[in-house]
């Protein structure tokens, strides 16, 4: 995992697949049928921040906006008697660590010491006591004089009892939901943080299962001459780094709706993009507004034209350097491949060069052993 700073809250919930997010959703007593993952996301962070509001009648009511996670979290720490952490995750660890010390279950302490416990997920936390402050001494009055002043101040006290109560009950409430909520997300941002999505996206009939078996020794089964043969989302793990998945994607044209937005969620996922343009079509409408959908992920990008050996050696670069101009990127983003040459031209695909370097190199960048991908060679 690399010493980047923690993820926030909506980018562990955005890097989350929709399975992956149900244990945080029942935590929280949300209903998730019929919520696809982008919804589901939404609805689990509203939900977390307004159960720690001070004030939850005037967030469901008023619209008012609340609290950030972080402030949240803080003031969670503060009533289980934890001193907040230099960063949001510590925080949650070390709330977690407070409660399975204090009155968690024994289900929930065995959940919350395999998620301290995880490698690489920083040092677990000390364990610290609940305290309460010193309660208020009201001054001893006589019976009769105590019920005169009580009669005298009920009419006003009546609206601040019940104030009282109704806030006293909100923090019983939201601090059952908050605890399990912080230890599913706990398990999450551990999930998220030490695993590596790579993403290969591109137009039907680009060659995407080609790509995956001639980069990864991936063999999807996948390969054939019928434009969009790649009908699902499939995840794999790389051989050479069980925390690197490889993600094969229909296109994003594909006719089938619910495809389309499963392949959009993924891309919410993705740390790197391999963007495939098939060199027999090139760069049209089409790829262009696939590339965007990736592009606006802010993600590391390489673009690779496959099938370059259907083209004239003499037009490959020309072809390359069109490719680079159309999509309005820099000509070294921009190479040509042969995933699955013609038999009559090469008997092994070509240019697994350039794509091995280029990944290495983010490996490098994101804090990975390049060294996990020597299986491609040169």
């Amino acid at each position: 995992m690399s010493d980047g700073p923690p993820l926030d809250l909506g980018e562990v919930l955005r890097r989350s697949n929709r399975d992956e997010l149900l244990p945080l959703a029942a935590a929280l007593d949300l209903r998730a049928k019929g919520r696809g993952r982008d919804l589901l996301a939404q609805d689990i962070e509203q939900r977390l921040r307004a159960t720690g509001a001070k004030n939850p009648l005037a967030v469901m009511l008023l619209g008012r906006s609340p609290p950030a996670w972080s402030v949240v979290l803080a003031e969670l720490a503060t009533r289980r008697g934890v001193a907040a952490r230099g960063s949001v995750t510590e925080t949650e660890r070390a709330v977690l660590a407070q409660w399975r010390a204090s009155d968690a279950n024994e289900a929930q302490r065995a959940a919350i010491a395999r998620v301290l416990s995880l490698p690489d997920s920083g040092p677990t936390p000390s364990d610290a006591a609940s305290r309460l402050g010193p309660r208020s001494q009201l001054p001893l009055m006589r019976p009769p004089m105590l019920l005169a002043v009580f009669a005298r101040v009920l009419p006003f006290l009546a609206p601040v009892l019940a104030g009282w109560v109704l806030y006293r009950l909100h923090r019983s409430r939201s601090d059952a939901l908050l605890l399990p909520a912080v230890l599913e997300l706990q398990r999450l941002r551990v999930l998220v943080q030490r695993r590596l999505v790579l993403v290969l996206v591109g137009p039907p009939s680009s060659g995407k299962d080609a790509a995956m078996k001639a980069l990864f020794g991936l063999d999807t089964g996948g390969i054939n001459p019928v434009a969009g043969s790649t009908r699902t989302v499939a995840v794999y793990t790389a051989p050479g780094d069980p925390s690197i998945q490889v993600v094969n994607t229909p296109g994003l044209g594909d006719v089938l709706t619910e495809l389309t937005l499963e392949t959009r969620e993924v891309l919410d996922q993705a740390d790197l993009f391999l963007f495939l343009v098939n060199a027999q079509g090139g760069v049209r409408q089409r790829e262009r507004d696939e590339f965007s959908r990736c592009r606006q992920r802010r993600r590391p990008i390489l673009v690779v034209v496959n099938k370059v050996d259907t083209l004239q050696e003499s037009d490959r670069e020309r072809f390359l350097a069109d490719t680079a101009d159309k999509l309005q990127l820099e000509r070294t983003q921009v190479v040509g491949a042969a995933m699955d040459p013609l038999p009559q031209l090469a008997d092994s695909p070509l240019g697994l060069k350039a794509v091995h370097d280029w990944l290495s190199d983010r490996l490098a960048d994101l804090g990975r052993n390049p060294d996990s991908l020597r299986h491609l060679g040169g």
